[in-house]
């Protein structure tokens, strides 16, 4: 859902032949895309197993579609919320948040910037920062005199990477006690950047407004939840 992976209705259908993947589709809302990557229709698996769209009719996705799972921002507010009633009269509980997933989006000062400013005085402990980011998916940047000074996460199929600086570099082992952290950059770059290689001084950051909504929203509800864990101060 994140990463914007998609698969054939071939492949999919693939998977529903298996018992334990046909019993985890049915807990997920899914999607067709078209080749650009928009979504066109949405729909959940039955226990057949066949598909059922929004009014609980069978559904038959077009042979050249390619399916995915539905992020919360692919939906406007009413099909969001039959959605979610849909799933609770079936009592299907879904093993991630999704239709209920916290979204976020850029404020009126980012919209005309290429970096996302909102955390830009925030300090924190340096292992809450680097343990907060990689438990989420993020990648540390590579060490140089002993030190590393940025994550980057990997959104495959938008073919972005976000990357995260902060100010001060951090030792491979024995953060407890150094240095808090204050994060200086968060900014997006064209194309699967290598997180062990990139190099931020390197990258030609995209404008904000360019970036998926859907990617944008990811990265800040990560940042978000690292600052109100941490306790941390802005």
């Amino acid at each position: 859902m994140v990463t914007a992976r998609r698969w054939s209705l071939v492949e999919f259908q693939t998977l529903l032949t298996h018992p334990v993947m046909r019993m985890l589709t049915r807990l997920v809302l899914w999607g067709t895309y078209d080749c650009e990557g928009d979504i066109k229709c949405t729909f959940r698996v039955t226990e057949d197993p066949s598909f059922a769209d929004l009014a609980d009719k069978v559904f038959q996705p077009e042979t050249g579609d390619f399916v995915g799972m539905v992020h919360p921002l692919q939906l406007n507010e009413r099909d969001k919320v039959v959605w979610s009633e849909v799933f609770s009269d079936y009592k299907l509980m879904p093993p991630f948040s999704q239709l209920g997933r916290s979204v976020y989006c850029l404020n009126e000062e980012e919209e005309i910037l290429n970096d996302i400013t909102r955390f830009a005085s925030v300090t924190m402990p340096a292992q809450s920062l680097v343990f907060g980011l990689e438990k989420r998916g993020w990648t540390r940047g590579p060490v140089e005199n002993g030190l590393f000074n940025h994550h980057s996460k990997q959104f495959i199929g938008y073919e972005l990477t976000a990357i995260v600086t902060y100010h001060e570099g951090l030792p491979v082992g024995n953060m407890e006690h150094w240095d808090d952290q204050t994060i200086e950059r968060l900014f997006f770059v064209e194309g699967i950047q290598n997180g062990a290689l990139c190099s931020p001084s390197d990258a030609v950051n995209r404008r904000l407004t360019d970036v998926n909504k859907v990617v944008v929203s990811e990265v800040l509800r990560d940042l978000t939840a690292i600052v109100v864990k941490g306790k941390l101060t802005v």
